[in-house]
């Protein structure tokens, strides 16, 4: 059942993958079918090369004028059809989507004492973390727009702030020798990195006001912050902004790290700023009186849980080390851990057994028969404490130990001091309840101060909502990185590249004008409108055409014969020329359609050199299926539920339902369909399965994979070399011998993971299958709910018999 701040997040969230903001959203909350269609469009195929800032790793999502945004008037007027007296439709271009794929490439430069050299990167992070330095101080209007046009004014204003200036004077220097260009690259990361930082200290202006005014301040300093009902508070305020984040922005977990920095960010102002506050606080507070009194009457009642603690602590102690004594070559006692050891030997004695002959078994029950005894001693020895005495010990050790900074500590982190126990006496088992008490006191005094540190830390909230930039950091650049998305091929030319790709569009076929109209779609509007450059780009494709006709180019470099090349030149007067060393890769995305854009140049972690290469392709909306149409018409009382099992994979029930007034789903109507996913149902397209044509489905089970009798016998085989590992181990712990540098060890070991990672491949292999099938099935059906059964219960812990056979 869901909750009502659960509900709450999933509206947020949607609303974000729509892209749409909250305040457009509440005033117009119908929107056509034509528009949820576009904005549901902007979903990229592949993910996005996320060191590269350039042009052409951002996609554009834009569509023909008068495709998505303009009203039918709108169009009419624009276009003026206008035919006998009656409007006309006008006639759409057919929407695109861009996909984009990134391809690294290594680098061989041609000459080996001419190439770029470490202090390069150095020096470009410099600089541009200088720049965002000095940018940090410039208005918000000029990181409005994500696009890499925005970059230029970026750049060009921080180049006049005094600080940058100085830098600037300095570059034909030794120390920051950089080609001018290369300086434009550097505004890509400051920029890109600045608007980040800006847009995250939004976020937090706004959760830190939402905090501030919340009835429920006090689960700030509550070790499990955020809570659920903070993530409610949260959401609902979300909604009366408008922030332009992305949809994994609003899950929990990224704003519950958020809300974890706003927390930290309070407690270090509470310790330097305010501290003087904190401490005049803390002089001026009153201890309670008669706490000794209360705190040996809850002494008194709860000694015997202690008793059980303290066993329980002090048993755990001694087994680990003798595990640790079992495991060694040499089974002798150290005088490091002198307490801990005598107390084993002395149990040991007690048993008549020695270290030497001692086993894994035979030191369960050892321990077991000792802790029951123990128990049972001290049992009777306690109505030999003074509880008032350790009561008064406790308070005097609490009060001494308390101060400003551990006050400070024990607001936001209370956690018990620990204690090292190693002897078994009555004596230790008295400071254990002293540390005891002194924890419970700690709690008291830090639960009475809370409410008078609320005011303290409302301030602090106040200050970090209206002065953020004083709170937080600025971003660091710490890559090894170069964009080359601003340059215009003064420092990185790719001409070859360039002129192979137009070849590669002639061998298949692509007339010469749509060659030369792809060229020109990448230029300013003004060179668009220039029909002189527009004839000098179609002769230069058909020049360059001829040329190879001529000379072969194309032919040579596809057989290897020749190289691809591309030259850099990052600091001013120094030319590098380099070779891919994969070009039939390159060559590869070219055919299939794909245009490369600017690259980007990186720096391996063991040397040279890497560049990735983003390659652009253009396809119709109708040739790709994902989004399909049938995700456009989801019918919201449509739910599907899934099951998922052992002997069926999952088996998948839709039908009808409704949301009843206690929150609850219930069915309506009969059942529309019922799904068995297995294995035979795992083999062939995703589609296929649950298709009612006899042609598509799989005849026979001569192509069913059949994982399960795979698993199995993978965790036959698995036990089997488990075992020889474990005897092979075990006869030379006998010996004296340590077994951790033994080379049979290491090859059965390695030969058991070996195993344990094929179970892993399947088992994710399986989950993936299974998920798309799922989601196909839910496609066909128009399906807008899809419920999973909660299995949180099941504990992977030993004692949970269920739990552990679900993961096993």
């Amino acid at each position: 059942m869901k909750t009502y701040d659960e509900e709450t997040e999933q509206g947020v969230r949607e609303w974000a993958y729509q892209g749409i903001p909250f305040s457009i959203k509440a005033r117009a909350p119908i929107q056509p079918d034509f528009v949820k269609q576009t904005e549901k469009t902007r979903i990229a195929l592949k993910g996005k090369f996320k060191s590269n800032f350039s042009k052409n790793n951002i996609i554009d999502y834009s569509y023909p004028k008068g495709y998505a945004f303009l009203s039918p008037r709108m169009v009419v007027r624009n276009t003026n059809m206008v035919e006998n007296g009656l409007v006309q439709e006008a006639s759409r271009t057919p929407p695109t989507h861009t996909i984009i794929s990134n391809r690294k490439f290594g680098l061989k430069p041609l000459d080996k004492t001419n190439t770029i050299r470490p202090r390069t990167f150095a020096r470009f992070e410099k600089i541009v973390n200088r720049m965002i330095r000095a940018g940090a101080s410039l208005p918000d209007h000029l990181f409005e727009k994500k696009t890499l046009e925005s970059v230029m004014p970026f750049y060009h204003a921080v180049r006049r702030t005094p600080s940058l200036e100085i830098l600037w004077e300095q570059r034909k220097t030794s120390s920051l020798k950089l080609h001018n260009r290369t300086w434009r690259c550097a505004a890509q990361f400051a920029y890109f990195a600045l608007r980040e930082g800006k847009r995250e200290a939004r976020l937090i202006q706004q959760l830190t006001r939402t905090l501030k005014t919340s009835p429920n301040l006090l689960n700030l300093f509550e070790g499990d912050f955020p809570q659920r009902e903070v993530y409610k508070e949260v959401y609902v305020g979300l909604r009366s902004v408008d922030l332009e984040l992305t949809k994994g922005q609003f899950t929990r977990v990224y704003l519950g790290n958020v809300l974890r920095q706003i927390r930290n960010t309070a407690k270090r102002g509470l310790r330097t700023r305010d501290f003087q506050t904190i401490e005049e606080l803390f002089n001026d507070f009153n201890i309670p009186p008669y706490i000794e009194q209360e705190m040996a009457l809850w002494l008194t009642i709860n000694v015997k849980d202690f008793l059980k603690s303290y066993l329980r602590v002090l048993s755990g102690r001694i087994t680990r080390r003798v595990k640790h004594l079992l495991k060694s070559s040499k089974n002798l006692f150290t005088s490091r851990n002198k307490g801990l050891d005598s107390l084993i030997n002395k149990i040991l004695i007690d048993t008549e057994l020695s270290i030497d002959t001692l086993n894994a078994k035979d030191w369960e029950k050892v321990r077991k028969r000792w802790r029951d005894s123990m128990f049972y001693g001290f049992q009777r020895r306690i109505s030999e404490i003074d509880m008032e005495k350790l009561a008064n010990r406790a308070l005097s050790e609490a009060l001494a130990g308390l101060s400003p900074e551990r006050v400070l500590n024990l607001l936001f982190n209370l956690r018990p001091s620990g204690m090292k126990l190693e002897v078994g006496d009555l004596e230790e088992f008295k400071q254990y309840l002293v540390r005891g008490i002194i924890s419970e006191i700690e709690y008291r005094l830090i639960t009475l101060l809370k409410p008078q540190v609320l005011p303290i830390m409302q301030k602090v909230l106040y200050d970090l909502q209206n002065k953020p930039h004083e709170w937080l950091k600025l971003p660091q650049f710490q890559k090894q990185t170069i964009p080359f998305g601003l340059d215009d091929g003064g420092i990185y030319l790719d001409n070859e590249l360039r002129e192979i790709y137009i070849l590669a569009l002639h061998k298949r076929g692509v007339p010469i004008d749509e060659i030369a109209l792809r060229l020109i779609k990448k230029q300013k509007r003004k060179k668009k409108e220039d029909k002189a450059f527009v004839e000098k780009i179609h002769r230069y494709v058909v020049d360059l055409i001829e040329n190879d006709k001529k000379s072969g180019r194309y032919k040579r470099i596809k057989k290897k014969k020749d190289p691809l090349l591309i030259q850099l030149r990052l600091e001013k007067g120094k030319l590098m020329w380099f070779s891919l060393r994969t070009p039939k890769r390159f060559l590869r995305m070219i055919e299939e359609g794909f245009a490369p854009q600017k690259a980007t140049l990186m720096k391996k972690r063991g040397g040279g050199l890497m560049l990735a290469i983003p390659f652009e392709k253009e396809v119709l909306l109708s040739s790709y299926p994902e989004p399909s149409d049938q995700t456009q018409k989801k019918n919201p009382s449509i739910i599907a539920g899934l099951d998922l099992g052992l002997k069926t994979l999952g088996v998948l029930s839709i039908a009808e339902g409704r949301l009843t007034t206690q929150g609850a789903w219930e069915q309506v109507g009969q059942e529309l369909a019922r799904y068995f996913i297995d294995q035979k149902q795992l083999s062939g397209k995703r589609n296929d399965w649950y298709n009612n044509n006899p042609l598509k489905k799989t005849q026979g089970n001569s192509n069913v994979f059949n994982a399960k009798r795979r698993l199995t016998n993978l965790q036959l085989e698995a036990r089997v070399w488990q075992s020889k590992r474990d005897n092979y181990r075990n006869a030379l712990q006998q010996k004296r011998i340590d077994h951790c540098h033994a080379r049979k060890f290491f090859e059965l070991n390695r030969h058991l993971n070996r195993i344990w990672q094929k179970v892993q491949n399947i088992h994710e292999e399986l989950a993936r299958q299974v998920a798309t099938r799922i989601i196909a099935a839910c496609e066909h059906h128009y399906v807008g709910l899809l419920r999973v059964e909660d299995l949180r219960w099941a504990k992977h812990t030993r004692k949970q018999k269920t739990g552990y056979f679900l993961t096993t």
